[in-house]
């Protein structure tokens, strides 16, 4: 079976898939939905990676307009298993719920990250698509959509997001100013294609479409190779400086990502999305430092950690400082993303600058993405000024939101559990810590606190 590859080519499917496609499309132009879907899941069974079948069955899916809008999702738990041991099986239980449920924005949301985890970069925006189609209140999710258009270079496709967005929430003044920046561009760019004389124009025109398809390393390696000739001639090219920080990032090279995003937001004349990029790209880069030095620190001998420990110190106090900076500068020029306003706050409450984090949270709140993010990191600011009873109040408020015990509300149920301990809530902790016991008997101490309340 052909699962490993994301394609269009019908000629790739092997005689019975290819039978069975000729048929799905017969019965779906004939308007036999119904009939439609079962061919088509019939070729996905044998070919996860031809997006055109995908297309065609969630197609015949809304036509018959079935299920609730707000069922049809796996539980986290199921969902985490199977996308590490078994990705096909998965494929085929949330087409499974699509079935009954294909306006399920949860379901386009668990297909999406199916895909990534598999290499299908189309099929992982073809499940943002179904959200756009289905329920343009998804902000959050069309920006996601939004900036896939981008760092593909679709920016007509892109602006046309960004202005349904804007549409839908007027005051997202940064979503309305990117729609016209962004068609702009697109208007350039098009001009620019036109007058290009470079010599391996159709070379790279070849990569363009290549990078709309999910590549192995491999392939990435060798598409930047193929870029830095294209940059080796004209390195004031603004798309191709963009291609090769995007393909920089995906291998996770963050020092040539983040080398390559800040020239390529040189060259846009301080575009806000090349920025943005630039800046996210800096905290990987600083993350992977820290990280470094943490399992440096671990694997030390014990004269040498002292040593360690204090350049590790140094490390994360400069990497705070660097994105308190960078992070105050989007907020000011992006006022209305709640996303950076939590990145924010979770770097002063990292300062101990609890009374600045506190407005950014509670902006932070009216986002349904980020909300329950937002009331842990209140609940912990609480905290540390010794507000036991509000902290713990933020935290339940958490746990109440939380439905799947991922690792989000087991942090949630610890943390309160520690902060009713101190609160002299005995019961109430045990209580708390015993939700986690029951579904993740290593998770810290907790299998300790339980059975320890027993002796």
């Amino acid at each position: 079976m052909n699962t490993n590859l994301e394609f269009h080519d019908e000629s790739q499917l092997n005689p019975d898939a290819a039978s069975l496609w000729q048929k799905a499309q017969e019965v779906a132009h004939s308007k036999n939905y119904e009939f439609g879907v079962k061919l088509s899941r019939g070729v996905l069974q044998q070919h996860q990676g031809f997006l055109p079948a995908r297309e065609l069955l969630r197609r015949c899916e809304l036509v018959q307009g079935l299920g609730d809008a707000k069922k049809g999702g796996l539980s986290k738990g199921k969902f985490q298993s199977l996308i590490k041991k078994d990705i096909n099986k998965l494929f085929e239980l949330i087409e499974d719920g699509f079935e009954k449920h294909p306006q399920s924005v949860e379901l386009a949301m668990q297909l999406h990250e199916a895909a990534l985890a598999n290499g299908f970069l189309k099929t992982a925006i073809f499940a943002l698509e179904t959200v756009r189609k289905i329920d343009k209140s998804q902000t959050a999710l069309l920006k996601d959509l939004a900036s896939y258009y981008q760092s593909l270079g679709d920016l007509k496709e892109a602006s046309a997001v960004y202005s349904e967005i804007s549409a839908q929430d007027p005051s997202d003044v940064t979503s309305a100013q990117l729609a016209k920046d962004l068609s702009a561009q697109a208007t350039m760019q098009k001009g620019n294609a036109s007058k290009s004389g470079m010599k391996n124009e159709a070379e790279y025109r070849e990569d363009q479409a290549a990078n709309r398809l999910a590549m192995t390393q491999e392939q990435m390696h060798a598409r930047i190779a193929s870029l830095l000739e294209v940059y080796a001639q004209d390195n004031q090219n603004l798309k191709v400086s963009k291609d090769l920080a995007d393909m920089y990032s995906q291998l996770e090279d963050w020092v040539q990502a983040e080398s390559f995003y800040h020239w390529a937001f040189h060259l846009s004349q301080n575009d806000t999305s090349l920025e943005k990029l630039y800046i996210e790209t800096r905290s990987k880069r600083l993350e992977a430092q820290v990280e470094e030095y943490q399992k440096a620190l671990a694997n030390a001998e014990e004269s040498d950690k002292a040593a360690l420990q204090e350049q590790l110190d140094v490390l994360i106090s400069e990497k705070n400082q660097i994105e308190l900076v960078d992070l105050k500068s989007l907020v000011e020029k992006n006022p209305t993303d709640l996303v950076l306003r939590l990145k924010l706050a979770q770097v002063l409450f990292n300062l101990n600058y609890f009374d600045e984090a506190m407005p950014h949270l509670q902006r932070a709140e009216n986002n349904p993405n980020i909300k329950m993010r937002a009331l842990l990191l209140k609940g912990l600011i609480f905290e540390s000024k010794g507000m036991l009873d509000m902290a713990a109040d933020q935290l339940k408020k958490a746990n109440e939101g939380l439905i799947s015990m991922d690792e989000t509300k087991k942090d949630v149920l610890y943390r309160l559990g520690l902060i009713q301990e101190k609160s002299g809530l005995t019961q109430e902790a045990l209580a708390s810590f015993k939700q986690i016991y029951e579904v993740d008997y290593n998770y810290k101490d907790v299998a300790q606190k339980v059975e320890n309340s027993y002796s």
